[in-house]
């Protein structure tokens, strides 16, 4: 399987072929070899149009997409919301319910970090929200939320933001064997609103308890929440030190 494509191969030859790729892919983005993705990225592309399943191609678009993303630090650029609106309409002709989610969650995700399309975020995040509570899927409940979270933090909302953090906790708390970085994100989030409301002591408690959860689960894409709310902090203490750390870890 790891050799080159062969032509003359049966189907589910190639659906362990595209399947093995797709698994190497996440493997080189997980460990920052972007070169050896993307030549990856390449050579897969050339057999997905003939060979590859909507699904398959979805996967492959969502892969690239993530490693556009790393490129920009997050910043929907047109070529991202392209791939996400294209694997989101691959995702939707395979006609099952769990793809249709997919899609929901493709688009929220690109949107939400578009400046010019990010209000249109919100109802795809709804619908990927309401179809995980349907398909009673925590892991993509907590990421709904995890969205939404965000989304509601940047239009400064602060009531939104303390209810769908409080309700991710209660879904972590019972599910035993949940990744604890979703606990973590939600205090984190919860660390903001206390620093909105103005309780700086209840914002830095809480910052730190989720940074303490977070990097328990090594590096994560939810530190920025936590080390937000302490450089917001360390500003408003006038620690240069502390601020200047926490703003070289978030750019990091």
């Amino acid at each position: 399987l790891l050799g080159r494509p062969r032509e003359d191969a049966e189907r589910s030859w190639w659906d362990a072929w595209i399947t093995l790729q797709w698994d190497r892919g996440w493997l080189h983005f997980h460990e920052g070899r972007f070169a050896e993705l993307y030549a990856l990225l390449d050579q897969v592309g050339q057999t997905l149009g003939t060979h590859g399943s909507p699904r398959e191609r979805a996967f492959f678009l969502d892969l690239r997409m993530h490693a556009e993303w790393t490129r920009t630090r997050f910043a929907s650029t047109g070529l991202i919301l392209d791939l996400a609106e294209e694997a989101a309409k691959n995702f939707r002709a395979t006609g099952t319910g769990t793809d249709s989610l997919r899609a929901e969650r493709t688009l929220a995700h690109a949107y939400l970090w578009s400046s010019e399309r990010r209000a249109g975020a919100h109802d795809h995040l709804v619908r990927f929200y309401e179809q995980a509570l349907r398909g009673r899927s925590s892991w993509y409940l907590l990421f709904a939320l995890w969205y939404l979270e965000i989304w509601h933090r940047l239009e400064g909302d602060v009531e939104a933001v303390r209810d769908y953090a409080r309700e991710t906790l209660s879904v972590v708390t019972g599910l035993p064997g949940v990744l604890m970085e979703f606990g973590g994100e939600a205090k984190a989030h919860l660390s903001w609103v206390a620093w909105r409301t103005g309780d700086l002591d209840e914002a830095r408690a809480l910052a730190e308890e989720a940074l303490r959860e977070i990097s328990a689960e090594a590096y994560s894409a939810f530190e920025w929440q936590a080390r937000w709310t302490l450089l917001g902090l360390a500003l408003h203490d006038r620690d240069w030190p502390e601020a200047a750390r926490q703003a070289e870890a978030i750019l990091d």
